[in-house]
């Protein structure tokens, strides 16, 4: 009679746990920003870099340039136009953010340049 009991008893708490976990709610991914418009990241090593880097990208026509940091590790974010948007303006980019690394003897691989999307 107790192995029968026992063995209801793990029955129910697996079916309780089994029903929690199936009608827990999706959680949502919260966006830092509002605002639909392309953009790249940029990620950054040094405080004088980051300075240079934004002048520098400021004065190519880029829109606003904005700092997030993230724990020990910070991002440049850089809002493009959309025709922005291609492989071959990446590359351009990419460029101009290798000149300013070789400048600040950043090591190129520390950046790295994505074009995206926000939605």
């Amino acid at each position: 009679m107790k192995r029968w009991m026992l063995n209801l008893g793990i029955a129910v708490t697996v079916l309780i746990t089994a029903w929690t976990v199936y009608t827990k709610p999706e959680e949502k991914e919260v966006s830092l920003f509002s605002y639909d418009q392309p953009s790249i990241v940029v990620q950054k090593e040094s405080t004088d870099f980051e300075k240079a880097l934004k002048a520098f990208l400021m004065q190519h026509g880029f829109q606003e340039v904005r700092v997030l940091n993230n724990y020990a590790e910070a991002q440049i974010l850089i809002l493009l136009p959309r025709e922005h948007l291609s492989s071959h303006k990446k590359r351009e980019i990419q460029q101009m953010v290798n000149q300013v690394a070789k400048q600040y003897h950043v090591h190129p691989d520390v950046v790295n340049v994505q074009l995206y999307e926000k939605k």
